[in-house]
């Protein structure tokens, strides 16, 4: 009989260890429902049947300290490692802030129909849907049924704890249970020497997300080649502004008129980045000026005739000497032409071809005479001297 009951208790011992060796104490549910009501202890709860009925206020209930009671109710399949995911890994999907340090469920509806999803094959739909796939896509490491620390964006850090709330009536159901316990996190801040910063504020910020002398841009205003920028951090706040120029301008294709061709003012231009900010004007040609007319001049006064020398009476002394040497150099020039003169005849004469025709007779009497004539006339000249 002893080896019966030892067999017994060892078998009982392989079949449900967690419920034989989890911690057990006695809770009271504080609210009635099946979905997400109080228990004494601070945990709230789902059931995971949805056949059987829910709790009443002031109804007991045998709390587990292990989770591996949540099971399929078809085919008897652990789901305690499916509903920690829920609500840890999917935490943003299921709680909402209350602004003051608690988190609450954002939907118990939706939240108690993917509890019955795992526990009953209930068909979901929609956000339903959606949380499930989310759930059934966690790779990450397995969640533990107490002490996992989920670390929020605003510095809360969220502590779980896990149970399964066991009925001690056998017309009730068994509830998940859930507590959430929310701190801050405490630690020495260690900001970083580099700027973070979004379109309007920069900032220091600690590993654990904390920020540290938060203030708003500071920049100059863009020109034509510089941005605006921070002056603090240095962030482009924003681009080049290309209708803005604020610095020197200079004239480039300036040309002075003349007489002969049109000028030119010059164009205005940009000295940063040369834009053409203002067209210069074509200048005119400069017009010739007439030549001015002379004047005439003032006429003189007239001068006074000069009266001529009375004629002198005394005979003029005649140089016998000079006289004569005068005399015989004009007989010898009249010499010495009339010589030439016969040699030029001479020569014609000698240099003369007759024809052989009949006025070679005429032609030469011709001669003959204007030879005699020259040779008359130099006679006569000399005649009329003496």
């Amino acid at each position: 009989m002893k080896k019966i009951v030892s067999i017994i208790i060892i078998g009982l011992l392989l079949l449900f260890p967690a419920v034989v060796w989890a911690e057990e104490e006695t809770v009271t549910s504080f609210e009635t429902g099946d979905r997400n009501i109080l228990f004494s202890n601070d945990y709230r709860g789902f059931c995971l049947d949805v056949n059987l009925k829910g709790a009443y206020e002031g109804d007991s209930f045998t709390a587990v300290d292990n989770t591996s009671a949540a099971t399929n109710n078809a085919d008897r399949s652990d789901v305690s490692q499916l509903l920690k995911i829920m609500f840890t890994y999917c935490f943003e999907d299921v709680f909402v802030s209350d602004g003051n340090g608690s988190y609450d469920i954002m939907d118990t509806n939706m939240i108690q129909a993917v509890v019955w999803h795992f526990t009953d094959n209930q068909y979901v739909w929609g956000e339903q849907s959606k949380l499930v796939d989310k759930i059934e896509a966690y790779d990450g490491p397995e969640i533990p049924d107490n002490g996992y620390e989920l670390r929020m964006d605003n510095g809360d850090v969220i502590s779980f704890d896990f149970m399964v709330m066991k009925p001690q009536n056998a017309e009730q159901q068994y509830f998940f249970s859930y507590k959430l316990t929310v701190g801050k996190v405490t630690h020495e801040h260690d900001f970083n020497e580099a700027w973070e910063s979004d379109d309007e504020n920069h900032w220091h910020e600690c590993g654990c997300g904390e920020e540290s002398g938060k203030a708003p841009h500071k920049g100059n205003a863009p020109d034509c080649i510089t941005p605006s920028k921070c002056e603090e951090c240095g962030k482009e706040l924003a681009g080049v502004d290309p209708e803005k120029h604020t610095g020197e301008t200079e004239v480039r294709g300036a040309k002075e008129a003349t007489e002969f061709e049109e000028g030119y003012t010059g164009d205005i231009h940009c000295k940063d980045c040369g834009e053409l900010l203002e067209e210069g004007e074509v200048i005119p040609a400069i017009p010739s000026e007439p030549t001015p007319p002379v004047e005439p001049e003032e006429p003189s006064e007239p001068s006074l005739p000069v009266i001529p020398a009375p004629p002198s009476t005394q005979e003029p002394e005649v140089d016998t000497e000079t006289t004569e040497d005068t005399e015989m150099t004009e007989k010898d020039e009249e010499t010495t032409e009339a010589e030439e003169e016969i040699e030029s005849v001479d020569k014609e004469d000698n240099d003369y071809v007759a024809p052989d025709t009949e006025d070679n007779g005429v032609r030469h009497w011709f001669v003959v005479m204007m030879f005699s004539m020259a040779c008359t006339c130099i006679l006569f000249k000399k005649v009329k001297v003496k």
